[in-house]
């Protein structure tokens, strides 16, 4: 419960991470070209997703345990 407790905590804080940097890229451009941190922080993101994902997929199904 504790590893799955900090899987998920990781990817929300990863996430938010991975969006203020996209922000922070809309902010340099005022969104009207892409720049590296938009793109940096899209795969921050994808990163994160791809986290919470191998975190679901690694939880135990509880039909299996019958």
């Amino acid at each position: 419960m504790a590893t799955e407790s900090i899987t998920f905590g990781l990817s929300t804080l990863v996430t938010v991470v991975g969006l203020l940097i996209m922000l922070y890229g809309v902010k340099l451009t005022d969104g009207l070209a892409v720049s590296t941190p938009m793109i940096i922080g899209g795969v921050v993101v994808l990163g994160a997703i791809g986290l919470h994902t191998a975190g679901l997929m690694a939880l135990d199904d509880p039909h299996d345990a019958a």
